[in-house]
């Protein structure tokens, strides 16, 4: 059974002060996929963009000059999930078919196939070494791979419904999970072990990451509210109503900004400490169907339903 939880604070509108900068159009756009974009990564650097489709592709982008630069073996499904490892040389792409594959970077070749989920792939992420990688599925279940064998090391339901996000620690030993349970979950690496749960939040759970150097637990929920606990005792820190339920949610490495899509297509960046909207761009009409956010939320990615990539420079 999950902790006993502390009473929540009240939800507290995201404070007026200087109005968020706003951007009339994108820096880039980039059209390739003929199917919907499920899936989206940016690398550390904010240089690429690897997205997965309902088109089966696996597609790598070069951001800076706007172009596709490869496009990877068609799966035998959506790629519903896709991450970069820390170096650039490994990606790994997740799929409906409930596989995970292992890519090479330079080559595009795939390195290892991935077989265990009995659901569709939700979301991937590697390592801080890409020693091991973390998949997660419609069920609810987690596992942990060995890198590049692609052997289970373990594996644990990590709730009743279907992981949206996951986070590593920056040293690899703590793992969150934010489902559609509306509960954040924090876990032992080493054994999936379960320490904590967060929340719960007044909607599914969209987004998750670690902020403060893991001293705190950043979360956006399906009706758009920023969430911050201390990862220790479970406390709630802040929370934040931003306005709007948001189509797409992802929180940067560092946990203190979000980004945001609105079902008219509007991209707001938020400050997840201070919950100021800090830039608003988009609203194009469209329905966002991923989000990416670049090395210190200075750039973001956004697909919507008519298949283009659209790369905004958050200037806040």
């Amino acid at each position: 059974a999950a902790p006993a939880q502390p009473a929540p604070l009240p939800v507290a509108p995201a404070p007026s002060g200087s109005p968020a900068r706003s951007a009339g159009v994108p820096a880039r756009a980039m059209l390739g996929h003929t199917g919907e974009v499920l899936a989206m990564a940016v690398s550390r650097n904010g240089n690429l963009a690897l997205t997965g489709a309902a088109d089966r592709s696996l597609r790598l982008w070069d951001l800076a000059a706007g172009r596709e630069l490869r496009r990877f073996g068609t799966a035998a499904a959506a790629v519903t999930a896709t991450a970069i490892s820390a170096d650039g040389r490994q990606f790994l792409s997740g799929s409906a078919d409930r596989s995970v594959r292992l890519w090479d970077a330079v080559s595009g070749t795939e390195i290892v196939r991935l077989e265990g989920h009995a659901s569709p792939v939700s979301a991937v992420l590697f390592g801080p070494t890409a020693r091991y990688a973390v998949s997660a599925a419609g069920d609810g279940e987690v596992i942990v791979w060995d890198l590049p064998s692609g052997r289970v090391i373990r594996r644990a339901m990590a709730s009743p419904g279907r992981v949206r996000s996951m986070a590593l620690s920056a040293d690899g030993r703590y793992l969150l999970t934010a489902a559609d349970d509306a509960l954040v979950r924090l876990w032992d690496v080493g054994s999936l072990a379960a320490l904590r749960s967060f929340g719960p939040m007044s909607a599914p759970a969209a987004a998750v990451a670690f902020a403060n150097a893991a001293r705190s637990v950043s979360a956006v929920d399906a009706r758009g509210e920023l969430w911050t606990w201390q990862a220790s005792s479970g406390a709630l820190e802040r929370r934040f109503a931003t306005g709007g339920q948001p189509t797409q949610a992802v929180i940067d490495a560092d946990g203190t900004t979000a980004l945001l899509a609105t079902g008219g297509g509007e991209l707001v960046l938020w400050d997840s400490v201070s919950g100021r909207a800090l830039w608003r761009g988009g609203a194009s009409e469209r329905r966002i169907t991923a989000l990416g956010l670049g090395a210190r939320a200075t750039i973001g990615l956004a697909a919507g339903d008519d298949k283009r990539l659209l790369l905004w420079a958050l200037e806040r």
